[in-house]
């Protein structure tokens, strides 16, 4: 029900051998209905709260390949794993695609994902952990799905939030709930959630899909009798987070030079407006956490 390993050459092209029949037969019959499928390195502090809040939208298994990282998240994982919800796969980046051939790194890795896991899950979501699916009016991830079952892949697009102010989250609190604030401004990227046994080469933003499958976007924003999803991504966490981990990081992947100007932009460019969609969530997940409301 889970794959073993990763291909780890250029196996990011799943083939296809039967048309339709194939694919109602395989969606028929796979395990699980909605799955993740990520690679993280060191985002144990978030973990929990990004999976106890993706339960709650119906995910019920959770793929995730360790690139390398030193902290403590196998004391997080490790119930998870125990009751079966989560597969940690060690997968580091190879020397050679480390710094700014990361990227391909990552492609590779959600190609094998997406190949390994044909028949196993008929949804995969290729989020990374700082990426929460936030539906706009269905109750979960799964019942807004349900609209698109024809569809082969749905794009959800991208809202950047921001550290707003927060220094450092205090125990208990969620960073759902502290980070309110987000980027004015519209960015078209996002993130795919396909059926994996339609996907001809995984993408980081965008799968490319066997012919005949077709690609559905979720409207991002609430409107009167249009349902749709997007994607909350905590790109800067918390400005501890920030600033000694995702920026180094991302610089060193993207070739980024950390001069003060950029390092201010980074930290102030994604809290102009305050966006609390997700709030109807957090008292189911604060439930699921076992963390009283705030006074």
């Amino acid at each position: 029900m889970s794959p073993k390993s990763l291909p780890s050459s250029d196996l990011n092209h799943s083939q296809s051998n039967g048309g339709s029949a194939e694919d109602a037969t395989l969606e028929r019959h796979c395990p699980l209905d909605l799955a993740i499928g990520c690679v993280f390195r060191n985002e144990a502090r978030f973990l929990m709260e990004w999976i106890e809040f993706h339960r709650l939208m119906g995910v019920q298994r959770f793929f995730l390949v360790d690139d390398r990282s030193d902290d403590d998240y196998r004391d997080v994982v490790r119930p998870y794993v125990d009751e079966g919800v989560v597969q940690v796969i060690e997968k580091p980046c190879p020397p050679t695609y480390a710094g700014r051939r990361w990227i391909q790194y990552q492609h590779l890795v959600l190609g094998g994902l997406c190949r390994e896991l044909r028949g196993v899950t008929r949804w995969l979501a290729l989020v990374d952990v700082d990426e929460f699916l936030v539906p706009t009016a269905a109750a979960t991830v799964l019942e807004f799905l349900a609209d698109h079952e024809e569809a082969g892949a749905v794009h959800v697009e991208w809202r950047m939030f921001g550290t707003s102010g927060v220094r450092r989250l205090g125990a208990g609190e969620l960073l759902t709930e502290r980070m309110c604030r987000r980027m004015a401004a519209r960015p078209n990227p996002g993130k795919p959630i396909v059926k994996p046994h339609r996907v001809a080469e995984a993408g980081i933003h965008r799968c490319e899909l066997l012919p005949g499958g077709t690609y559905v976007t979720a409207p991002a924003d609430p409107a009167p009798g249009r349902g749709g999803m997007r994607v909350h991504h905590y790109w800067t966490w918390d400005e501890e987070f920030l600033l000694g981990t995702k920026l180094p990081r991302a610089a060193d992947a993207k070739g980024w030079e950390l001069t003060p100007e950029a390092v201010d932009f980074h930290r102030t460019a994604y809290d102009d407006v305050e966006d609390r969609l997700i709030r109807r969530f957090l008292p189911g997940l604060r439930e699921r956490l076992g963390r009283p409301g705030p006074p």
